[in-house]
């Protein structure tokens, strides 16, 4: 399969619902009950030109499966038998997708349970597997907890998509090359997009894709988006030609997703004979978070203050298991201008390892910067390696044989950048050529673990010059030495003054000639105003700062215009501590207002405005779902308290409720627990009915309990006629009741068609709904 293209199937799901699947069936049971028609699928669409069938098992994970008291394995083995039978010469994909749940911070699903549920597929289908493909995903730590779990527990090649929106992210905000860089850094065989979006909207993500990566890519795109009854908009001819301009992209493996029957694939295959897969396309190096991707090639600030050691404050709060303080001065160094957060959890007496796995997934989501994850033992390290949803710096391996045996292959496992300290079983050198002779050893190192010289930062060490004088002069000729060998550099720079009074001035001047030498990661405080100087003074003298445009903001005349402040209380006010994500820090600006002011004021003046701001912000795109549900869930603790403040007086005021439910026949709800989730933080009463929930329940919960707002989700286009049965339901028998519908098949024209009173594209639009129906009730 070198040096050609390789053509995969169309979709399974709507190729069923056109033939034997009754509206709201469940694909995945027809490999137990209408085998038949399953290989029939699979053998046309190889006669169309498919390479690789995926098997029928999306959903065949153990959460979707209990509702029919079924394990994985039993819907999983006969899949495969039944994609084995049609395949003749062709391979057959395990196919896994996504539990249908939210990961940990944006929701209650844990990274190890997630692995659990995944590994359960991968054993039961690997014996029967020539590869194994995991598709249709949104998050960053789903899918890295997917595919450790494919590589862990199968030597089957692994191929691995995600499906974005037009903007290029995921509806939780993982942009695309977070993604490449994540995925290619753990040894994937092919990676790409697939669903959502038709082939024209995939092309310019796919495009970016193209141009971070040199693993092999995929694209597997819709016949564009379904109508009403479930037709999509693109024919097998305009889904060819809309495919052939990805292929010039060097995509090799190309198929497609929902709408496309075997047709499309035979257009498809004829679209593309004769060409090859475009080659020569180059890796860029990041490390990344879900939502930022940043490139070393200028230096980059790292945050070095998230350590406890000379930090009461932060160590009693690790000790109380607590990851406020972590959170505040996380949020702290990211406006002071770090790029980077290292991130040390290292205290006697408490479960290090614990902690850091903890700081790694609460830093996810606020504030999102790439991580540095601080710790010589082995066991923490992958800790924090394991769990982090993206590409972080180990710091760090040194020259001794023992650390480079145990952490180099960590490094190695999950795809980081790595920061070796000069100094071996002998101790750190004094002079320059011992410590560059042992960047050279661990650098050697590195490559033979398989590590590219491109992830490999030699820290030259810089010593307190109070009891070593010449220690400043020798780390920074060290520094210029390793340069000459092309690697990269860091610096813990204020070491260098340790001691010695008014040591900020020593920090500052050193930091100066370090970043002249090439220091690429001066670890830093970056609030120090003087190391903010000597930073935004290099950039602009070294052409980094265009115009002067930063450092003129920083230090002209003219300041920038501060946002419109909500209600303000001292130095804090409601709208950062939600946005920062500072619980205990909102609940005690609630309590200094209560000496002045009554709780409805607080609601009132206080907090409604203060959601609406990260609404607003959510809207614009300048925060993504992991900030928002921090926000609300902030928020949600400041009403918290005012409930124990006065018991019950406040249930009803300024809320109202609302019922929730995936309709009938449809058994997909992530999207209805996002919103769940911020209509509750919102301060609403939900009704959450679930998944595959009957008009008629809907409108017993709606009756019994006095309901005025209704939201309904649909995923699937065969459910959409369920939602039109409920609505209608509704609207004869509780015709005062407004009803909200969202999904990824509906549009404004479908929700109107099928006579519902608001269409909902997102998170937000449920927010502005809801206030809208209950302030039209006051």
């Amino acid at each position: 399969m070198e040096d050609k293209f390789i053509f995969l199937d169309g979709a399974m799901g709507t190729t069923l619902q056109r033939r034997s699947l009754a509206p709201g069936g469940i694909p995945e049971m027809m490999n137990i009950n209408s085998g038949d028609v399953i290989e029939k699928v699979h053998r046309e669409f190889i006669e169309a030109g498919a390479e690789i069938i995926y098997s029928n098992t999306f959903g065949a994970n153990r959460k979707k499966l209990s509702r029919w008291n079924l394990k994985p394995e039993e819907v999983i083995v006969p899949a495969l038998k039944i994609g084995r039978r049609a395949a003749g010469d062709k391979l057959v994909a395990l196919d896994i997708g996504p539990i249908g749940e939210m990961m940990a911070p944006i929701g209650t699903l844990d990274f190890e349970e997630a692995y659990d549920l995944f590994q359960e597929q991968v054993l039961a289908g690997r014996d029967f597997a020539d590869l194994i493909v995991i598709e249709t995903m949104a998050d960053l730590g789903e899918v890295k907890a997917a595919i450790l779990a494919a590589k862990e527990h199968s030597n089957l090649p692994v191929f691995v998509t995600m499906t974005f929106e037009k903007d290029g992210r995921t509806f939780s905000g993982t942009n695309v090359s977070s993604f490449g860089a994540l995925a290619e850094g753990l040894g994937v065989d092919a990676l790409g997009v697939n669903c959502s979006l038709g082939p024209k909207e995939i092309y310019p993500i796919i495009k970016k894709l193209s141009e971070t990566t040199t693993t092999d890519l995929i694209v597997k795109a819709n016949a564009g988006l379904p109508n009403f009854y479930g037709e999509y908009e693109l024919t097998p001819e305009e889904f060819g030609n809309e495919m052939y301009e990805i292929s010039k992209l060097g995509v090799k493996y190309l198929g497609g997703c929902c709408g496309t029957d075997p047709q499309y694939i035979r257009t498809l295959k004829e679209k593309c004979k004769g060409m090859v897969p475009k080659g020569n396309r180059q890796k860029i190096y990041a490390v990344a978070s879900p939502t930022r991707f940043t490139r070393l090639d200028s230096f980059c600030i790292v945050g070095e203050r998230i350590n406890p050691t000379g930090k009461k404050k932060l160590a009693q709060s690790l000790k109380d298991n607590s990851m406020e303080e972590v959170l505040s001065m996380a949020v702290a160094q990211k406006e002071e201008g770090a790029e980077i957060l290292d991130i040390n959890m290292g205290l006697p007496n408490v479960d290090e390892k614990a902690l850091m796995e903890r700081a790694v997934t609460e830093l996810t989501g606020i504030p999102d910067l790439p991580l540095q994850l601080d710790s010589s033992k082995p066991h923490v390290l992958e800790g924090g390696l394991r769990k982090y949803p993206g590409i972080p710096i180990v710091n760090s391996v040194n020259g001794t044989k023992e650390s480079l045996e145990k952490i180099l292959p960590l490094v190695k496992k999950y795809g980081a950048f790595v920061i070796g300290l000069t100094l071996d079983e002998h101790g750190i050198p004094k002079d320059v050529e011992g410590r560059v002779e042992i960047g050279k050893n661990i650098a050697k190192a590195c490559i033979d673990n398989g590590i590219p010289k491109e992830k490999i930062i030699i820290d030259p060490l810089a010593l307190t010059i109070s009891s070593s004088p010449e220690s400043g002069k020798i780390a920074l000729e060290t520094l210029q030495e390793i340069k000459k060998l092309g690697l990269k550099t860091t610096l813990g720079v204020s070491n260098i003054s340790f001691g010695l009074p008014e040591r900020e001035r020593v920090t500052a001047a050193f930091l100066q000639q370090a970043l002249l030498m090439g220091l690429d990661l001066p670890i830093v405080n970056p609030g120090d105003e003087r190391i903010q100087e000597v930073i935004a003074t290099h950039r602009l003298l070294q052409g980094m700062d265009p115009n002067g445009e930063k450092y003129i903001k920083k230090y002209g005349k003219q300041k920038r215009e501060a946002p419109k402040p909500v209600k303000d209380q001292g130095f804090l006010n409601p709208y950062d501590a939600m946005t920062k994500g500072q619980k205990e820090d909102l609940v005690e600006f609630v309590k200094l207002r209560l000496e002045d002011c009554s709780p409805m004021d607080i609601i009132d003046e206080d907090l409604i405005p203060a959601l609406d701001h990260v609404g607003e912000d959510y809207e614009k795109g300048n925060i993504y779902l992991p900030q928002l549900i921090t926000a609300a869930a902030t928020a949600q603790k400041a009403f918290s308290h005012l409930h124990k403040v006065l018991g019950g007086e406040l249930t009803g005021r300024d809320k109202g409720k609302i019922l929730l439910a995936t309709v009938e026949g449809d058994v997909h709800d992530i999207g209805k627990n996002i919103v769940k989730v911020i209509l509750q933080n919102y301060g609403y009463r939900i009704f959450d009915l679930g998944k595959d929930v009957s008009p008629e329940r809907i409108l017993e919960t709606a009756r019994e309990e006095n309901i005025s707002l209704v939201g309904l989700s649909a995923l699937m286009t065969t459910t959409v006629e369920s939602m039109e049965r409920t609505i209608d339901l509704l609207k004869e028998k509780l015709p005062q009741v407004k009803v909200m519908v969202g999904g990824a098949v509906l549009t404004k024209e479908i929700a109107t068609e099928i006579g519902a009173d608001y269409y909902v594209a997102d998170a937000k639009e449920d927010i502005l709904v809801a206030q809208k129906v209950y302030r039209r009730e006051e």
